[in-house]
């Protein structure tokens, strides 16, 4: 997950859309995340994204505007 955080952070919002289908691809447990995160990759809602993912980052946000 923070790979993908990243390239929210980053914006590089093809690549992260590739990232978000590999993941859906490899474990369709994640069906509802992933489908949830293209939606908001799909709006160019990349802070609502990173909010969607900080639980299940293994770092800490490294500024405010993370959040």
């Amino acid at each position: 997950m923070d790979a993908i955080y990243e390239l929210a952070l980053s914006g590089e919002v093809v690549a992260l859309r590739e990232r978000i289908e590999a993941l859906l691809s490899a474990d369709p447990t994640q069906a509802e995340f992933a489908l949830t995160a293209l939606e908001l990759t799909r709006n160019f809602k990349l802070k609502a994204l990173r909010k969607l993912l900080q639980p299940w980052r293994s770092s800490p946000p490294t500024s405010s505007s993370d959040v």
